[in-house]
């Protein structure tokens, strides 16, 4: 098959948009970290998509089917058929079933994770150094405005074949903008907000002596 022509290796680009935000989750964005995995050190992002927003879905979509076909052209697989535990980037937040068939991370039911619902999500990745940008467009070079888990974010990407220990379609992380802050992922919100100030009352007694004794008689195989 004949090399992709220019107008097809641009729809492999996709670069969100401001009116359909992406949440992003597990965030790796400021310094690369190791992934266990692959044994790499990773820029990393997991981006939630809204089912609502269609426009970014079918771009994401358009940028795998044209991945396919690149892997077509480099000798990956076959035209029309895919290949067995064939990993599709995009996946269903509301569907059981891990990587392999397109749902939720294994182990987890729908509804177990509310982020997810009602969502398509995706990893995102890259072993070289990303674009990190704030709302006026300015480099994000230190911790004094950071993007977290929760925050909504423009992400830029370019889909590709991958035919390693396994077959698929991934999407390379090129850069990240953020758009505006969110509530953070997993509930709870934040520690800091969990605490008051001690009364200091003289029927608290001294219990150092009772956590010495809880925390000395723990089991062996406790957590902590």
């Amino acid at each position: 098959m004949a090399e992709l022509t220019e107008d097809e290796v641009a729809y492999l680009k996709v670069v969100t948009t401001i009116k359909n935000p992406i949440r992003a989750s597990f965030v790796k964005v400021m310094k690369a970290e190791l992934n266990d995995l692959n044994d790499q050190m990773e820029y990393s992002v997991q981006c939630l998509v809204p089912k609502s927003a269609t426009e970014t879905i079918k771009d994401l979509q358009n940028a795998a089917k044209m991945a396919f076909k690149q892997g077509v052209v480099k000798g990956f697989w076959e035209a029309g058929k895919l290949p067995g535990g064939f990993k599709n980037p995009l996946r269903d937040g509301d569907k059981a079933g891990g990587v392999a068939l397109g749902g939720l991370p294994d182990g987890t039911e729908p509804g177990d994770k509310v982020e997810y619902n009602n969502h398509y999500f995706f990893n995102c990745k890259n072993t070289k150094k990303i674009v990190v940008k704030d709302q006026k467009n300015r480099d994000i070079i230190d911790d004094e405005t950071i993007i977290k888990s929760g925050d909504y974010v423009r992400i830029s990407l370019v889909a590709y074949p991958y035919n390693k220990k396994s077959k698929g379609i991934a999407f390379s992380l090129r850069g990240i903008q953020l758009l505006k802050e969110g509530e953070a992922l997993g509930g709870g919100g934040s520690a800091a907000n969990d605490f008051g100030e001690v009364p200091m009352s003289e029927d608290m007694g001294d219990t150092g002596d009772e956590l010495d004794d809880m925390f000395s008689k723990r089991e062996a195989n406790a957590p902590f």
